[in-house]
């Protein structure tokens, strides 16, 4: 019989008696529905037989017939088939992304140290082995991209490649974005972001919109001081590319205190020479000169040498300070050991013109031509360096460092 259904109904994936094979319904109806169903095709069947002539026998046959036929039909238009169920268990993600960026190397960590040794403390806690018998682990590296990390020894915690921490961003939002892609298609229980939380990449709204939709929660793992320790910082160092032998050249210093709590910061600003380690120039920073943790200080030297010198910019303090590895900074001038190269143009002899005159004439590092413009076209000179006529083209202007034009 079961061969006869089977040829019937074409069935060659399933078969009657497999194991797993079960007769099922494609609209599964519950038993108060069947039970009406079956009686009321019986007592159609036997309404149509009723009034019938005819033995008796005869018609009960044929009514039991019609209401089998009816059942048969019944269970026909319910949708008769062969199931055979196949479970398969899929294990969820669980995402874990590690800070490897620069300001990791804060030593900042209390009794850890820096942030990375806290970050490592962090990734060889045996909860994660834990996490690992119920769900699969990825575990990404992030600073301006994210990357997956290695493992020395599978399945065991702490046991991940790392690396330094030398990345000079943190794009946070883009590590997300990265998790996501790498796990598309697949159910993410969460995301772990360890992570001193200085990003310069946010997640934007729609990263968060589709964390949402996808149910995945992210749990940071703050790393660092709870309270905000001081960082004295050289933020800018700048000073003229060029200058002369003999000259006071400056150098402006920018500092910023990060992490003042109260009060202002002691501490002494310093020019250098690179190479010899001479003392150039040096002030200390008056606490009015701090606005807002920001102070500017302004050094000079006055260099004998020819040649590009580099100098350097230094902060010294004994507070304590978080980094001071950023409280250095350098600068190249390149140092000319010739007269600074002046024409001055007038166009008559008032009294400004020879107090300008006489000023150039005098200073011995100054080499002048002074032309006064006549009314009769009759060009007067003086100064040190004489002049054929006015400079027409741009090469003949580059031969001078200043003009200055008069009335």
């Amino acid at each position: 019989m079961s061969r006869l259904f089977e040829t019937l109904f074409g069935l060659d994936s399933l078969r009657f008696g497999e194991e797993g094979v079960q007769l099922g319904m494609s609209y599964d109806l519950p038993m108060w529905v069947w039970v009406p169903v079956i009686g009321l095709a019986i007592a159609l069947a036997l309404w149509s037989y009723w009034r019938l002539e005819g033995p008796t026998r005869g018609r009960v046959f044929l009514a039991c017939a019609r209401a089998l036929t009816l059942i048969l039909l019944a269970l026909l238009a319910a949708g008769p088939r062969l199931v055979r169920e196949h479970e398969r268990t899929e294990r969820d993600s669980v995402v874990v992304l590690l800070d490897r960026s620069a300001s990791m190397t804060m030593p900042d960590g209390g009794e850890a140290g820096t942030r990375d040794v806290q970050l490592q403390q962090v990734a060889s806690d045996p909860v994660w082995a834990q996490l690992a018998e119920q769900h699969d682990m990825l575990w990404l590296g992030f600073d301006a991209a994210a990357y997956a990390l290695a493992e020395r020894e599978p399945g065991q915690a702490g046991s991940l490649a790392l690396g330094e921490p030398i990345g000079a961003r943190t794009r946070l939002g883009g590590a997300l974005e990265e998790a996501l892609a790498r796990l598309s298609g697949r159910p993410i229980s969460g995301v772990v972001v360890v992570t001193d939380g200085r990003t310069s990449d946010p997640p934007g709204a729609g990263l968060l919109r589709e964390l949402t939709a996808a149910r995945v929660g992210v749990f940071p793992v703050p790393l660092g001081s709870e309270r905000p320790l001081l960082d004295l910082a050289l933020e800018a160092a700048d000073a003229p590319t060029s200058a002369f032998v003999g000259d006071f050249v400056p150098v402006t210093a920018r500092l910023v205190a990060r992490g003042l709590a109260e009060g202002t910061p002691e501490a002494r600003v310093v020019l250098m020479d690179a190479l010899t380690g001479t003392e150039l120039d040096a002030r200390p920073i008056e606490p009015d000169e701090w606005r807002e943790g920001v102070a500017e200080v302004r050094l000079a030297a006055r260099p004998e040498q020819a040649g590009v010198s580099r100098w350097v910019v230094r902060i010294e303090t004994e507070t304590s300070d978080v980094l001071p590895t950023n409280n250095e900074r350098a600068v190249e001038v390149e140092l000319i050991d010739r007269p600074l190269r002046v024409v001055y143009f007038e166009g008559y002899p008032r009294w400004e013109y020879r107090y300008v005159k006489d000023l150039l004439v005098r200073e011995e590092s100054v080499r002048s031509s002074v032309m006064l413009l006549a009314t009769d076209r009759r060009y007067i000179q003086e100064g040190d360096v004489g002049l054929s006529h006015v400079p027409r083209s741009s090469g003949e202007w580059s031969a001078f460092d200043v003009v200055v034009l008069g009335d």
